[in-house]
């Protein structure tokens, strides 16, 4: 037996100990052993997580023999807990704090009090731990790290088995020890202190009425509100968290406050919006659980429940969540606000749902399947299949089934039930080809396709095919059944997209190399039909605004291609984009005229109709020849025949001050138009 004992924590299986500990302990000749071997040996192991096992164990066999773990374990680990050897003081504090809930339980369920139990010599000791450890100093360096979790344990134990303080500094003590760790750096730290704040309130801050202590509620909820505006991004982040983890009666009366307060958490600043990233994730988590904990009525009272405008505030701020892109050093942070938010929105439509289906209005359901729908064909894998995920709950949902989902019959036989366990939405030829099918209703085309020119112009070799494939297979249906309007209404989509993310690089040099591709391979010819000229000068126009006084040669160089793309139409959006070219090659970068010399050299072998017979050959020969390298000075001479040749007027710097026509500036005058200062922003 002493070897099956020894040998309990070895298995690969971390629940084993407490499971095997109970059979074990059910002869009562080998469970004296095996409690002594844990709380004797196992005890102060180096290895947490046996630590922690060993304190699931005991908790397992107090109901086997509990006057040996009241009368016998419990007083010889409790001196322990205030011990110098950090091992044995972890374990310990997490055994006295399982075996106190456990005898708390078998207590209640025998009608014998905690304190019968135990004995009011361990009862003043168990209250005493805390304060002897802060006395102490423990709670500091490496060593403090490991205690912190375990104190926030053990504070949750005892509020859990109503323990009774002999001292009221006692719990003030612990509520300061909750605050503390709350505000740590260390994420999992500030989780165990929210996990202990729901249970200590609802015991110690809760009237024999089921109401909050009036004075203890308002400093709390004033307080914790203060910590919201507090400039420490560890001190918002817990104190965040901490809103989502009161019970209701915290709540009542303050509910509109507390709402507000978290709301504005959501908000992106103007500046350092990546510090506060996770604080406003951690924000939307809050009103998602405290919309579970208070509950919606249509007519409520604000200050209690979730009412109607409440409702379509908090959908509000979901939907302005999911706009959140903010990028730091860390990458796509805003993707933790996204994820939040979508979250956020399937806790609220389910409890919703469960109240009052006519909440949920048309405008409503329609914006979020729009929102996560978009998300659905991004390219960061895990946020895509987040997204995926919530979707396919929403539109799959049984009584009551969700309502005024646009088109929802054809969501689920797009999506099939089947697909909730077996989809997966990191494989791009899959979600894509299935998601491509949603660029056929009108409805959500626009947000489906927001979603793809992302993936389609990212950076991604396998996003950029699969996406691309999809766009050319749907413009080729569309094409070949000669649905001239669905042709128009993709192409205005697109001048939507382009106008609404304007000076948006995150969109905007995706959306260019989108434009690139869709030109390159004649998915766009449909614009020189009758129509399609004003969508190509809108292209035009805004193309020509992105890039204006920018310099970024980057952005300009994948702006090029698109000039190039537009050449194809007759009129007057190719006079246009040729000036436009003819302009950028005697641009201050080298690299931004030679790369433009290239595009107009493929443009005008690709589109015979651009430049006459008599002269085509000369353009080509000029724009081949020509070292585009070479300074400004040096190569406009080349650029003005190439205007003759082509018919385009010479392009002339004007003095916008006064007036008057003034030479251009030498590339040797600008600052700007050095090498090293080429290098240094786009790292040629």
């Amino acid at each position: 037996m002493g070897e099956l004992c020894k040998n309990l924590h070895v298995t690969t299986k971390r629940n084993r100990l407490p499971v095997d500990g109970v059979y074990v302990a059910q002869y009562e000749e080998y469970r004296q052993s095996l409690i002594d071997h844990l709380y004797k040996v196992k005890l102060g192991h180096w290895d947490i997580s046996i630590r922690e096992l060993v304190s699931k164990a005991l908790y397992n066999l107090a109901d086997r023999d509990p006057e040996v773990m009241a009368k016998q374990v419990l007083p010889t680990i409790l001196p322990l807990t205030v011990g110098w050897d950090l091992n044995t003081r972890h374990g310990s504090i997490l055994c006295a704090a399982e075996l106190t809930h456990a005898l708390y339980c078998y207590g209640a369920e025998n009608n014998r009090s905690l304190l019968d139990i135990l004995g009011s010599s361990c009862v003043e000791e168990l209250e005493n731990i805390i304060p002897k450890l802060t006395e102490a100093k423990l709670f500091r360096g490496q060593g403090g790290e490991l205690m912190r979790p375990a104190v926030c344990h053990f504070i949750e134990k005892m509020s859990l088995s109503k323990f009774e303080c002999f001292n009221v500094e006692t719990v003030v003590t612990w509520r300061n020890t909750i605050d503390d760790n709350l505000n740590h750096l260390q994420r999992s730290i500030q989780e165990k202190a929210v996990g202990a704040l729901r249970h200590f309130t609802t015991h110690f801050y809760q009237t024999k009425d089921g109401r909050a202590v009036p004075d203890i509620q308002e400093s709390l909820i004033t307080v914790y509100i203060e910590k919201l505006k507090h400039p420490s991004q560890t001190m918002r982040e817990g104190f965040t968290l901490a809103f989502g983890a009161l019970p209701k009666f915290m709540l009542d009366g303050y509910l509109l406050k507390v709402i507000d307060s978290l709301l504005q958490v959501t908000e992106i600043p103007e500046k350092d919006a990546g510090k506060f990233a996770q604080s406003r994730a951690d924000a939307l988590h809050s009103l998602a659980n405290i919309a579970e904990t208070v509950g919606v009525q249509r007519e409520g009272v604000g200050n209690c429940v979730i009412n109607e405008s409440t409702m379509a505030r908090l959908y509000q701020c979901c939907f302005k969540a999911m706009k959140d892109y903010t990028i730091d050093s860390r990458g796509d942070v805003g993707s933790w606000s996204r994820k939040a938010a979508m979250t956020c929105l399937l806790k609220l439509t389910l409890v919703v749902t469960k109240t009052d289906t006519e909440l949920l209005s048309k405008e409503t359901c329609s914006q979020m399947m729009c929102c996560l729908l978009k998300q659905c064909s991004e390219k960061i894998d895990h946020t895509r299949a987040h997204a995926g995920e919530i979707m396919l709950k929403l539109i799959h949902k049984q009584n009551p089934a969700i309502p005024n989902i646009p088109e929802h019959k054809i969501l689920c036989d797009v999506f099939p039930r089947e697909d909730c366990e077996n989809l997966n939405w990191g494989a791009a030829a899959e979600v894509f080809r299935k998601i491509s099918k949603l660029l056929e209703i009108r409805c959500y085309q626009y947000a489906v396709l927001s979603g793809i020119i992302l993936s389609a112009g990212g950076l991604s070799e396998c996003l950029i095919r699969q996406a691309g494939v999809s766009l050319e297979n749907f413009l080729g249906r569309l094409s070949a059944t000669r649905q001239d309007e669905a042709l128009m209404n993709f192409a205005e989509n697109l001048v939507k997209l382009f106008r609404e993310f304007q000076k948006n690089d995150r969109v905007i040099i995706p959306l260019f190399k989108v434009l690139d591709h869709l030109f390159s391979i004649g998915s766009l010819n449909f614009l020189a039909n009758e129509g399609g000229e004003s969508i190509s000068e809108a292209l035009f126009d805004l193309t020509q605004n992105e890039i204006a006084r920018i310099p970024d040669a980057r952005k300009i160089i994948v702006s090029i291609n698109v000039f190039s793309g537009l050449l194809q139409f007759p009129g007057k959006t190719r006079r246009r984009s040729l000036q436009r070219l003819l302009i950028l090659l005697c641009h201050k970068y080298p690299r931004v005229r030679k790369a433009t010399a290239d595009s107009l050299y493929t443009a005008l072998i690709t589109y015979d109709d651009i430049a006459s017979d008599e002269s085509v050959e000369e353009v080509l020969d000029i724009l081949s020849e020509t070292l585009w390298e070479e300074t400004v000075d040096q190569i406009r001479p080349q650029r003005n025949i190439l205007c003759d040749l082509l018919g385009v007027p010479k392009p002339v710097l004007k003095n916008t001050a006064k007036g008057k026509a003034k030479p251009e500036t030498s590339a040797a005058q600008d600052p700007l138009s050095s090498y090293k200062d080429l290098v240094s922003r786009v790292d040629y």
